[in-house]
């Protein structure tokens, strides 16, 4: 190969790495802070220091939002149960809860969780 030739190709190789997005870590909005959410399905976890703290399925709690870090939010429940971080993903706020159930219902009638957790949605 000729340094002109090898040339061009570096030259190339650059220009296409400096167009090329890269993929970025999803971020949560910071405007989690405060909000009052829900999972939403039965396959949520709470971890901290990588260990699960407290998993879905054992019943419904809504949370507060404490702290946004990437796409995890630090979760405290209002009422019984542990404080983690969960994906933010993984959570509904409050105020769209109804609409999302809703929606899932039609689309998956058989869901046990997104039935419970509708009419719990409202409180």
């Amino acid at each position: 190969m000729s340094k002109r030739t090898l040339t061009a190709a570096v030259a190339l190789g650059l220009a296409l790495i400096s167009t090329t997005r890269l993929p970025v870590r999803a971020q949560a909005d910071p405007g989690w802070i405060g909000q009052r959410v829900v999972p939403r399905n039965r396959t949520f976890t709470l971890v901290v220091d990588g260990e699960e703290v407290e998993k879905g399925g054992k019943g419904f709690t809504s949370y507060r939002v404490e702290q946004v870090d990437g796409p995890s939010l630090l979760l405290r429940p209002e009422g019984q149960g542990a404080s983690g971080w969960a994906a933010a993903l993984g959570m509904i706020r409050v105020d769209q809860a109804v609409d999302f159930f809703t929606q899932q219902i039609r689309a998956r009638p058989g869901d046990a969780f997104c039935r419970a957790a509708a009419p719990f949605s409202l409180v």
